[in-house]
């Protein structure tokens, strides 16, 4: 039984572009097999020698071809794969950018971060924990929470030291979690950086390779071929099509160590312990470090002559066998066409598995083959767009540019992957344009090269980047409602310093006006007040105590404003101080309110005079005094006759404007070391201090009634 291809169209009413399969065998194999046998006999040695020969040729155009759509599947599961792992990494990377998750990971808050790792795992089920360390390897956020790490070093982790060194995003080699139920892992992980790109921690998320691994298990192959991938250490990922073991060695093999430099290509490999060849084609997964191998034994790739082969010797032997050596040469010819179906088959399966538009062009930019996503995006049926230039896909107004920009690909190609800084747009059928991310493989062939193009709607990854703008603004809205400005500054006196819009607004400047010197700063700084603040930022450097500070400023325009500052210190893994991060807060109405209930606590609200407590205290005082040098303390007691009659007939402003008369006419009459009190509505009490005779008492006691 073979397999014959049938394409279908949209005139006689089937799918364009469509794939149908049935079972066929060719007339002749089916009732002249029996008249080649006889006519053939009596050259059956003659047949035999050229059988051979062909058998041979043919053999080593089975391999070829078997090669060639091994190849072109490994390139289909690597962009796969790679555009699997770039969703991850970007969505990692958006995670980390994020102003809320910067911010708190600068104030070291862990349970308000941990609430954003809580969404990040929640939001995507490819990922089953996260967790952020700082600069070190400490982890100090997870989520979900794990027992016993919590302020412990995973700087001896592969991410670690991969995003670590690079400064940049790492996907790690697989590993094995020691809890159960041990699921393989890759890790990804990314810097976190503040607003003046310094790193100041590291964001990790945990990606299961369970869900790809279910994936590639759901390829359909022919039961000889297997798919495996191999990590950048040559340890195996997964190998879900593979039906036995592969060699043990296939790791550590000079094949794999090519693919994991960057490699792409198909050879024949024998097993050093078996012997056992196998036709391995090989490509790398750039983004990730990772290799494709697509095996399939030799045996297998052979198979359509096998029968031949063995017939040969029987025909050498017996002549009049040659009319069945003839039928099974066809026979397995037959079967060898149906390997190439069942390879083409799985190509276009894979094709259509991806989860992006597919778009193979041929050297002269001319469509050879899409997929149903291609048909979504672009709004074309297949038929429309097989054997179109490829410009069709282009707004009219780029055409011109990109049949060069194609042409200069061609004669000099190489695998562009997605997010490489080239974002295009694209047009649709009804005319309407949209950005997209595009990434090309190159694909040799023998007419040519062909261009694998995938291509992503970006439009909604456009909207999330400009609503964190928005959001970046709403920041800064906020801390202007708030009037909390914040800051960052470099830990000695010459660096440099970056105020918010509204830390400008409360130290009286623009942000043009501040030239971004600490010693600008510290000379708005009141000068009482500027040893202290010195002192705190050296405290805080060193590491005594935390930086928290109440002081005042002097601003351009000469007023005095009170301001509260807090802030962090961010350490390197030394622990050497690498920056301050904090807030200031205008707090000169609070601490004008507190002076104002630290005077009432002491004195008469209406007169200002001493109050019953700091009269007390000033007469204990003046006793004391006088008991040391032998001296004496008078105590005048005032009472003001008829004041309720004024309070009664003339109303309470008039009573208390003539307490406040009085007060003036007292504070008059006494020396200023003497204490004048009011006790309670019309009383009044004076302490005469260091008086020498009784009758100096008397005397001021008589000014006072003159």
């Amino acid at each position: 039984m073979t397999v014959q291809r049938q394409y279908r169209s949209e005139q006689n009413g089937g799918d364009a572009g469509g794939v149908a399969f049935r079972t066929s065998v060719p007339w002749f194999l089916r009732s002249g097999w029996r008249l080649f046998g006889t006519l053939f006999l009596a050259l059956g040695l003659l047949m035999g020698t050229l059988a051979f020969l062909v058998s041979t040729q043919v053999g080593r155009s089975l391999e070829a071809q078997a090669a060639q759509q091994n190849a072109l599947t490994a390139l289909l599961i690597r962009s796969v794969v790679a555009e699997h792992f770039d969703g991850l990494v970007k969505y990692v990377e958006s995670f980390a950018r994020q102003p809320s998750v910067v911010s708190l990971v600068e104030k070291r808050e862990a349970a308000g971060v941990r609430v954003h790792l809580k969404d990040f795992v929640t939001d995507d089920p490819r990922f089953d924990r996260a967790f952020i360390t700082d600069r070190s390897g400490i982890l100090w956020s997870d989520y979900p929470p794990a027992p016993g790490v919590l302020e412990k070093s995973f700087s001896f982790r592969d991410w670690f030291k991969g995003v670590s060194s690079r400064q940049k995003t790492y996907v790690s080699e697989v590993y094995q979690r020691a809890a159960p139920p041990r699921p393989y892992l890759v890790a990804i992980a990314a810097p976190i950086r503040d607003h003046r790109h310094e790193t100041i921690g590291y964001f990790v998320g945990q990606h299961t390779v369970d869900t790809l691994i279910r994936w590639l298990g759901q390829i359909e192959t022919p039961a000889d071929v297997s798919v495996t991938l191999i990590d950048r250490h040559g340890a195996l990922v997964a190998m879900p099509a593979a039906k036995g073991e592969p060699p043990a060695s296939l790791g550590r093999h000079p094949l794999v160590q090519k693919a994991l430099a960057g490699e792409q290509g198909s050879d024949r490999v024998a097993d050093p312990v078996t012997g056992e060849a196998s036709l391995i084609s090989y490509a790398p997964i750039a983004p990730i470090g990772w290799a494709v191998l697509v095996r399939q034994p030799i045996t297998a790739v052979l198979a359509p002559i096998a029968a031949l082969q063995r017939t040969i010797l029987a025909l050498t032997l017996v002549a009049f066998l040659a009319a069945v050596v003839l039928g099974f040469f066809w026979l397995n010819t037959i079967r060898r066409h149906q390997a190439l179906h069942v390879s083409e088959a799985l190509f276009r399966g894979l094709l259509e598995a991806a989860p992006d538009a597919a778009v193979i062009s041929d050297p002269q930019g001319r469509i050879m083959l899409v997929n149903a996503q291609a048909e979504l995006l672009f709004g074309y049926a297949r038929a429309e767009l097989v054997g179109q230039p490829i410009e069709l896909l282009v707004p009219e107004c780029h055409r011109a540019d990109h049949v060069n920009h194609r042409a200069g690909y061609v004669a000099a190609p190489h695998p562009r992957m997605m997010g490489s800084g080239m974002e295009l747009f694209a047009r649709r059928k009804d005319g309407t344009e949209f950005p997209v991310g595009i990434s090309l493989s190159p694909v040799q062939t023998e007419p040519g090269t062909l261009v694998f193009s995938n291509i992503r709607d970006i439009s909604e990854r456009k909207r999330v980047e400009q609503a964190l703008r928005e959001n970046q603004a709403e920041l800064e809205r906020a801390q202007e409602v708030a009037h909390i400005g914040s800051w960052v500054s470099s830990p000695n006196a010459a660096g440099k310093v970056i105020w918010s819009r509204e830390a400008c607004r409360i130290f009286g400047m623009t942000a043009e006006q501040f030239d971004g010197r600490v010693e600008t700063f510290f000379n708005m700084v009141h000068p009482d007040d500027l040893d202290a603040v010195k002192e705190a930022n050296r405290a805080a450097l060193a590491g005594e105590k935390p930086y928290s500070i109440d002081h005042r400023i002097v601003r351009l325009d000469g007023a005095v404003r009170w301001v509260h500052e807090q802030a962090d210190i961010l350490r390197d893994a030394q622990g050497n101080a690498v920056s301050m991060a904090g807030v200031v807060q205008d707090i000169t109405e609070r601490k004008q309110s507190e002076e104002r209930l630290s005077f009432l606590a002491y004195h008469d609200e209406l007169t200002g005079l001493p109050n019953r407590v700091l009269f007390s205290d000033r007469l204990e005082q003046a006793m004391v005094d006088a008991e040391r040098h032998e001296r004496l303390v008078a105590v005048v007691f005032v009472d003001l006759d008829r004041f309720k009659n004024v309070n009664d007939t003339l109303g309470h402003e008039a009573g208390d404007q003539m307490l406040k008369d009085v007060t003036e006419r007292l504070l008059g009459a006494v020396r200023r070391g003497d204490t004048v009190a009011r006790l309670s509505g019309d009383e009044f009490t004076i302490v005469l201090a260091d008086m020498a005779h009784v009758d100096d008492a008397a005397r001021v006691a008589q000014k006072i009634l003159d």
